[in-house]
């Protein structure tokens, strides 16, 4: 028997970017559907991401700690729109590399 063998599956970076974005969508689209309007504030992806990781982590964590890994997640999730850059193979850097 595994030492790990009671612990849950760890999850990916990836996946817990898609958790994070399923999390700030569905609290968005909530707050469409509710019967009476509410005046809250807007969420943003430090909150959502804050939210998630306290749900997930918040029992092993201090507040800093948590503050911190949610600053670093939200951090993760606004840089990924580089990642969609629309680059070719044949795309030259956007800097000239010149050794000495």
């Amino acid at each position: 028997m595994s030492p790990n063998s009671g612990l849950p599956e760890p999850v990916s970076r990836r996946q817990f970017a898609h958790l994070v974005a399923a999390v700030a969508a569905a609290v968005t689209t909530s707050s469409v559907c509710a019967d009476e309007p509410k005046p809250a504030e807007a969420l943003t992806i430090d909150k959502a991401a804050e939210a998630v990781v306290r749900q997930r982590f918040g029992e092993h964590l201090t507040d800093a700690q948590v503050q911190r890994v949610a600053q670093r997640v939200a951090s993760a999730l606004q840089s990924s729109s580089y990642r969609k850059w629309p680059l070719k193979n044949s795309d030259e850097p956007a800097f000239t590399f010149f050794a000495d």
